[in-house]
């Protein structure tokens, strides 16, 4: 497991390079690839990526973007809440 911890990490890691960290994007071409990205994100141009998202070619992928970002905006609210406490 810890060699494919190892690979998932630098694969994500580039994902986020190459796609300016913006999440929708990334979770989308770590489920789907980047080509796939690449190719929806040329279809739909004038989209903000929340909006993007819907679009998703793929039924699992678009799944998977939605619980990502429903995730995050979970953990980032979860970490304020913490930093209160601590306070």
């Amino acid at each position: 497991p810890g060699v494919n911890i190892q690979f998932g990490a630098r694969h994500l890691t580039r994902l986020l390079s190459t796609l300016n960290n913006e999440t929708v994007y990334v979770a989308a071409a770590y489920n789907a690839g980047i080509n796939a990205v690449n190719r929806w994100r040329n279809r739909y141009t004038d989209l903000p990526p929340e909006a993007w998202a819907e679009l998703i070619g793929y039924p699992e992928t678009a799944t998977y973007v939605r619980n990502v970002v429903l995730s995050e905006a979970v953990y980032t609210e979860l970490g304020k809440k913490t930093a209160l406490i601590g306070s």
